[in-house]
């Protein structure tokens, strides 16, 4: 494990200098404003390049190995069908509707995160898609996709 976050902390740090370097060649600011394009490009890569050495020093300062896996595969496995349902989520949101979708999402997501029972998941989904739908698309005029549900 030492190997592995010493080498991603030297592609890290190296690819925080390009970063840096290309954020330097666009303006820093613009007319009219006060920022240009070049600001958060740069200031990212600043951020990124402070994280990688602090990865690097935490390698070369640990004196003892750490044989064990960071995540088990309980874990591992739920990261994987929390990314697989908003994978899913985004693919109905065009053919449902995006009220319908977000209900959908809410009420798996609280019923895998919390193990709820139904009807509580339910109500969580049904208030957060209403809420949402109506924010997004009655308050701040967006576009969202009705699909064949119409919500």
């Amino acid at each position: 494990m030492k190997k592995a976050n010493f080498i991603t902390g030297l592609f890290l740090a190296m690819l925080s200098l390009f970063v840096i370097f290309e954020a330097k060649k666009m303006p820093a600011q613009m007319p009219g404003s006060g920022l240009g394009p070049g600001v958060l490009p740069f200031w990212l890569g600043v951020g990124i390049l402070v994280l990688s050495i602090i990865l690097i020093l935490q390698v070369l300062l640990d004196k003892k190995t750490r044989s064990k896996s960071i995540f088990n595969r309980s874990e591992t496995i739920s990261v994987g069908i929390m990314f697989a349902a908003m994978v899913i989520y985004a693919f109905l949101m065009s053919f449902l509707g995006f009220g319908t979708a977000t209900l959908m999402l809410v009420v798996f997501l609280v019923r895998r995160i919390g193990n709820y029972a139904w009807w509580k998941c339910g109500t969580m989904g049904l208030i957060v898609s209403v809420v949402s739908v109506y924010l997004f698309r009655v308050l701040l005029t967006m576009p969202l996709p009705s699909g064949v549900t119409g919500f």
